[in-house]
Order: structure tokens, then sequence, then C-alpha cells
């Protein structure tokens, strides 16, 4: 017996062997952890070696498309000379709304647990699939008010830091930071959003927070909401005042919330090992705010160019996802240079690995695998390098027409709250200068900060 199992152990795997090394048809290579396992295990593998795949894979073919084999679809990673053929191609044939709904794991855990609350937010899925009006209007008639609403998220954080940070004056308290920050964030953005009554709605509040799913799912949800709205073409649904309201409050409080909450959580876990920015960091801060924290304006923030080169290091090793610019093909495409891309296939371009490639980065010659906090800002010309700016090589907010609309006020709030908590607080992980920095959560190509480390925190000034 035990004969016959070897046996067709054996069998089955020179049968995979065959057919992955006599495959001559195969026009775009597969990077797997091991060619010698069936695909299935391949897949299964991916959700804990995602992002070493995608690098690997990114440095062996560099200039050419590769596959993934992803748990529930393959996805083909291109080189960035295609992102001017993809920018531009239609609706028609490629799909952003696809690419993060058709192909995400999560999606049913999404739709019953956040859809149910239609009382408050209206019909999800009609804002969600009918209109990319909402994120035109962050991009046009929100981006250029930042000025007029910075002092406004301001005047929130003055109550959501005596509300959600604990009392700390001179003794350590233990928190949960990403549960802290992502309050904070909430309750600072709510009032731009949705106006003074709604944004101090409990109810309001709990249903941005994505409270219906598990606390391991809210950043993947959220991550996934505002971009299934900014791939669709203008239509009657847009014609309907409320339903535009609706989509704009839903990118708005999702994008910003969750995407500011997860950087300010890696900034902080970053600056806890590594102390010796935190000085720089609190003498900048101070010197742009001179007329007071609760004064500052958008000028203030956008002169701290030290904090904005610090927040490119975590965006640069944990970002949100290895991959950008995500689209699932509605029709067969073939590229420029001659590879053709069949159609309903999942492709995207390497946003992680293209951060850390030298050839990207200012003065290549530094080490690119080294945490360089202030790496941004050495150029004279450091206004190029901002966190919010997109190019070719930097994807991580996307590129082209649906890039994050509210990228700039994402920044603006994540350096408001930084602000405040490093002049004025001390913090440290509960382990002490010993302790490691928390191991981020990762599922595939996406990766999110420890949801559960505890940090300690001390008040040792009053509001600068």
């Amino acid at each position: 017996m035990s004969t016959l199992v070897a046996l067709a152990l054996f069998l089955i795997v020179l049968g995979y062997v065959v057919e992955k090394y006599t495959d001559d048809h195969e026009e775009i290579p597969i990077v797997t952890v091991c060619r010698l396992l069936p695909d299935f295990l391949n897949r299964l593998l991916f959700f804990m070696k995602g992002p070493s795949l995608i690098y690997y894979g990114y440095n062996k073919y560099k200039n050419k498309p590769f596959r993934i084999l992803k748990v529930d679809a393959d996805m083909i990673v291109l080189p960035t000379k295609y992102l001017p053929e993809v920018r531009y191609l239609p609706h028609t044939k490629i799909s952003l709304l696809d690419a993060q709904f058709n192909v995400n794991l999560f999606l049913s855990l999404f739709q019953s647990g956040l859809m149910c609350r239609q009382s408050v937010c209206g019909n999800y899925t009609n804002i969600l699939n009918d209109s990319n009006l909402p994120a035109h209007t962050v991009a046009k008639k929100m981006t250029p008010s930042l000025h007029r609403i910075v002092p406004m998220v301001i005047d929130d954080l003055q109550q959501a830091f005596k509300m959600e940070v604990p009392e700390c004056t001179d003794r350590w308290v233990s928190v949960n930071l990403y549960s802290m920050i992502l309050k904070l964030s909430n309750r600072s953005t709510s009032r731009v959003i949705v106006g003074e009554t709604l944004c101090r709605s409990e109810k309001w509040l709990n249903i941005i927070l994505l409270r219906p799913l598990p606390r391991f799912l809210r950043p993947f949800a959220a991550k996934l909401l505002p971009s299934w709205m900014m791939d669709t073409a203008d239509n009657e649904y847009d014609e309907k005042l409320e339903n535009i309201a609706q989509g704009l409050m839903i990118i708005m409080a999702l994008a910003v919330l969750h995407t500011s909450t997860i950087l300010i959580t890696q900034c902080i876990y970053d600056l806890l090992v590594r102390q010796e920015y935190v000085a720089p960091l609190r003498h900048e801060i101070m010197g742009t705010l001179k007329g007071g924290w609760s004064n500052a304006t958008q000028a203030c923030f956008n002169a701290q160019c030290l904090l904005d080169s610090f927040l490119h290091e975590p965006q640069r090793f944990h970002p949100t996802s290895e991959v950008n610019v995500q689209r699932i093909t509605k029709e067969s495409i073939t590229f420029s240079d001659g590879p053709t891309i069949p159609s309903n296939t999942h492709i995207c371009f390497p946003s992680g690995s293209l951060s850390r490639d030298p050839i990207n980065l200012p003065y290549p010659n530094l080490d690119p695998s080294t945490f360089d906090g202030f790496r941004w800002c050495r150029d004279p010309y450091a206004r190029n390098n901002k966190l919010v700016r997109t190019t070719a090589a930097n994807l991580h907010f996307g590129y082209g027409r649906q890039v994050c609309p509210d990228r700039h006020f994402a920044a603006n709030t994540s350096k408001a709250i930084l602000s405040r908590l490093l002049v004025e607080y001390d913090m440290k992980f509960e382990e002490g200068s010993e302790a490691r920095r928390p191991m981020d959560i990762r599922n595939g190509e996406q990766i999110m900060p420890n949801f559960y480390a505890k940090v300690l925190i001390r008040r040792t000034r009053d509001e600068i």
C-alpha cells in the first residue's frame, strides 16, 4: 500500500514538473515559491510570501511582465514602460472596479457587514458602481480649499485629543496605538466630510470605523471601498444631488481615515525604534508652528520638510500594497512591443519594488535597503520629492486619472496629528528600549500595521 502511495505521489510531482518545464507556449514567466510544487500550494504560499515573490520577480525580469499565482486568481505584474499605455486605455477595455471588486477574498464579509448600514450611508451598491463624480469632486473642489479646511481639522483635533488620548501627564499609560490613531483621525476629519451635526453622531463614527467587520479586516475593506467609486463612466446616477453627497462622504471618510491611520501608525512604529529622529523632528515642528499648534495652517505643514521626508520611508518599507494601479482587462490587449494580455486578466504594477529600487531614489549611492528618514529632503529642490507627488516611480497613491484624489488632505491630517504627538508626548514600547518593531500583518500583496501592539505614552508638556 505504501509503495502505491509513493508511486502516486511521484507521478503527480512528475506530471507537474513535466507540465511546467515543457510548456514552450508560456509567453509570460511565472514566479512561484517553488516550481516543483503544484500550483494550488504555490497559491496558498502567496499569502505568506507575496511581497518577497513580487520583489524577486521585479528584479529578475525588470522590464518584462511576470505572473504571480494568487489564491483567487493569477496576477500579471507589468513594468512601468506600460504605464502610459494602461493610463489611456478606456474603461471599456480595462476596469479598476473589477480589479478591486471581483478578485478580493474579503468581499462577501464586507458586503454582509458594512453594506447592511444603508440607513446612514444610502445605497452603497450604486454609490460604488455607478459614479466616479465623488473622486472628481474631491480633486477639483476640496484640494484647492485645503487652506480653509486645515484649521477646521485642527479645531476638531483639540476635542479629539481630549476624548481619545488618556490622561497621562507625567506618567506612562498603555494604549493600543492603532486604535487611538484611528479614533483621532475619525473625529478630526468627520466634520469636513459630513458637517458639524453628523460628525458627532456615534452611529456615523462607528460605521466609518467599520465596526461591523472584524478588526483585522477593516483596513483591507477601507482600502478597497474608495477605489470602487473611481472606475465607471459618468451617467444619470450623477445627476442626483443626494447620490453625489453620499458618494463623497464614503470616499472621503474611508479613504482619508484609514489611509492616515495606517501611515501614522507605521511612522510611529519606526520612530520608536529610531529615537535619533525624534529631536530634529520636534525642532522642525516647533519652528514651523511658531503661532502655536492650535493656529496651524496648511502652509505650516507644507513647510515640514523633515517630517514629510520621514513619512516617505514607512510608506516605502511598509506600503499598504506591494502592487498598485490594478486593473482587470475586459478584452484582449496587445502592448506596443508585443506582449498580449488575455481578457479577464488581473494586471498591476510593482509599486513596492519600484520604491526600493536605487535607480528611483534620490542619492542612489545610498543603500536603498537602509531606512533613511531624511533621504527625501537633502535635495535643495526637495519640493519635487513631496510625499503626495505621484510619478512612474512612486505609485503608492496610484497614477493618472485614478490617482488618490484626497492624498493632500490625508497628508495634512497625518502631519497635524503627528505634530502634536511628537512634541507634547513621549512614547515607547511596553517592552522597553530593546523592543523590536511590531511585525506587519501580511495577506498576499497587502501589508498592514500590527493592530494589537501596545505602546506607553506620557505627556511631557502643554500644548505648543
